[in-house]
Formats: structure tokens, sequence, C-alpha cells
């Protein structure tokens, strides 16, 4: 085999991976770290930038959706300063979701809920 087989990158293998296939990967990392007791710091921030990544959508946006300002929004990206650890599981499950609608076709989105709740009383 040529060498450049073995130097094929990650990066690269990621770049090539389609669109719908990085939304799912981001789905499943978002439902699995929901099901932990514990979502760590480290966790919370890469979902939470694939997602914003992936939706394409601005600090403001996200805290449009989330009832929080644009600088919190900012500050969780950027690792700083993160949402309680028992308000993440809400704000997950809110990534999930809005990762599993740009997996659905157009017209099979339910609209009928406007909205989530992000506290849940354990």
């Amino acid at each position: 085999m040529p060498s450049e087989y073995y130097s094929y990158s990650l990066q690269t293998v990621v770049a090539d991976t389609t669109n719908e296939q990085r939304i799912r990967a981001a789905q499943e990392m978002a439902a699995d770290v929901t099901k932990t007791k514990d979502i760590t710091d480290s966790d919370f921030q890469e979902i939470l930038v694939d997602c914003q990544e992936l939706l394409g959508m601005s600090d403001g946006e996200i805290a449009d959706k989330l009832l929080v300002s644009e600088p919190t929004v900012n500050r969780w990206v950027r690792g700083k300063n993160l949402p309680h650890r028992l308000v993440r599981p809400g704000i997950i499950t809110w990534v999930a979701e809005e990762l599993s609608v740009q997996l659905e076709p157009a017209g099979d989105v339910d609209v009928s809920s406007p909205g989530m709740v992000l506290f849940a009383k354990t």
C-alpha cells in the first residue's frame, strides 16, 4: 500500500463525512451523555460547540432558545462559568432535539410543542 494511505488523518476522515453523519454522531453523543448522572465540563462544552457548528447557530440564537444571555452562551462555549450540573441535562436534551429536527424531512417536523422545560425536579 502507498505510504500516503497510512498518513490519512482523522481530520480528513471528518472532513469527508457527510453533514448528516456528523449530526447523527453529535446527536448520539448528546443522547448518551444525558443518560449519565453527571455531565462533565468537557462533554458539555464539546456538545455545545458541536451543536453550534452543525446547526449554524450564533451565541445569540442559542441564548434566545435557552432563555439566557448571549454572553452566558459565549462563556459556555469557551468553557468558562458553565451551567450548574443539574441544568446541563436539560440543555443537552434541547441540543439532541435540535439535531434530530435537522435530520427529519421538512414535512415531518412537529411544531405543536412550543418549547421544552430545561429544569426538571429530580
